[in-house]
């Protein structure tokens, strides 16, 4: 939560997401396994001030409905700076592979 924002004020709410035509990432050999994060933001433009969930990893897939929620104390009264990180998870790499990012 932002500086002033009780969680007391917040109401728990279940977020589930998709995503169509990503990118791939795996080449001619494969296609990404895509997983999602999503990130609580400092402000507009700001640095991460925690990861709030992720989800599973779906194998081969450019088009993504993950199953997992994310529960996030939301205030509606207030603003909030969240970032949703879509990556491919490839076996055997320390990183993952960035595929793409949008603030919300």
């Amino acid at each position: 939560m932002g500086p002033g924002i009780g969680v007391e004020q917040a109401e728990k709410v279940e977020l589930f997401f998709s995503a169509l035509n990503l990118q791939n990432q795996d080449g001619l050999l494969g296609k990404s396994d895509p997983h999602l994060q999503l990130w609580e933001m400092t402000g507009p433009g700001g640095l991460p001030r925690r990861m709030i969930g992720k989800t599973e990893v779906i194998k081969n897939n450019l088009n993504p409905t993950w199953t997992t929620a994310i529960e996030y104390p939301f205030v509606f009264e207030a603003q909030q700076f969240l970032q949703i990180r879509i990556l491919d998870t490839d076996e055997g790499k320390n990183e993952d592979d960035p595929i793409g990012i949008a603030d919300l």
